[in-house]
């Protein structure tokens, strides 16, 4: 089987960090000590690599941030031949005491995908193909406000994780629901930790857990090697990281996440040495529901 690989970069501002003077230049551009590391820097490492990358833009942020600033992003990252999809952390915009997507009514959650859309239209042009629920909290109201909504792709399928409420099982594989093409977040096996304790890598064969490809969840060498084991088994592999993916907040500061950046590099460098297909959520909506 061929896989294609889809690079997914979640665009937003992270709610430990609302607090800072300006969360949207640290977060989103990843501004430190002069330098960039965030959604645009991101953007020209994957350009570079002969990619595109899926960014999925939080725009609920937008009445906190100023929407000029998310307009001027869209249209970078458009300009540099990327993808721009919908990312939904309700909290931003609606209700502070609830942060994901389940925990509203069927009638909110359409209202927040289409106002959502609209404001991804005002800025790209393009009415949106694909959605994202922020910490993966979709429930199945999720997948039917999205249908209603006109939107037949998601990507907020995380086996394992508690945020998700998607009651399907373990599958890297695209699936149907409520007229939805669910495209799962890509997950691997990898040994538990117990006591601090991380157990050797062949012991998942024994005790395991399940991890998406994400830059800061392993290392350069576990994730390259995550990547090759799934490769070939389905039809699209989803890669992950933030926006912020590169830069740590600790007590003293912030600092650069060499580790994540290492993790990334080797990532790209992988699929450009071994031919691997990159390709974007919305080049394959043709290929599951039709929509050019």
């Amino acid at each position: 089987m061929q896989t294609k690989v889809i690079i997914t970069i979640d665009t937003e501002v992270r709610s430990r960090n609302r607090d800072l003077p300006d969360p949207f230049d640290r977060d989103v551009l990843g501004r430190l000590q002069g330098n960039n590391y965030g959604a645009c820097w991101i953007a020209d490492l994957i350009k570079n690599h002969g990619f595109t990358g899926v960014f999925f833009l939080d725009v609920h942020g937008c009445a906190k941030y100023g929407e000029n600033r998310y307009r001027e992003l869209c249209e970078r990252l458009l300009n540099g031949g990327h993808s721009v999809q919908l990312h939904t952390h309700p909290d931003q915009m609606y209700d502070p005491q609830r942060r994901h997507m389940h925990e509203y009514s069927l009638a909110e959650q359409k209202a927040i995908i289409r106002e959502g859309m609209v404001l991804l239209k005002d800025w790209t042009g393009k009415v949106p193909l694909a959605h994202r629920a922020g910490r993966y909290g979709a429930n199945e109201d999720t997948l039917k406000a999205l249908e209603t909504n006109g939107i037949y792709l998601d990507s907020s399928f995380f086996y394992g994780r508690a945020d998700c409420k998607l009651p399907f099982g373990n599958s890297n594989d695209p699936f149907k629901a409520h007229g939805v093409w669910e495209v799962p977040v890509t997950v691997a096996a990898e040994p538990i930790t117990k006591l601090g304790f991380r157990f050797p890598f062949w012991t998942r064969l024994l005790w395991k857990r399940y991890q998406k490809l994400d830059v800061n969840c392993m290392d350069a060498k576990q994730l390259c090697r995550s990547v090759m084991e799934v490769y070939g088994k389905v039809p699209y592999l989803i890669t992950f990281l933030h926006s912020f993916s590169f830069v740590q907040r600790r007590p003293t500061g912030f600092v650069t996440d060499d580790a994540a950046i290492e993790a990334f590099q080797s990532l790209l460098r992988l699929l450009a040495e071994k031919n691997i297909p990159v390709t974007t959520l919305d080049k394959i909506a043709g290929e599951l529901v039709g929509n050019p």
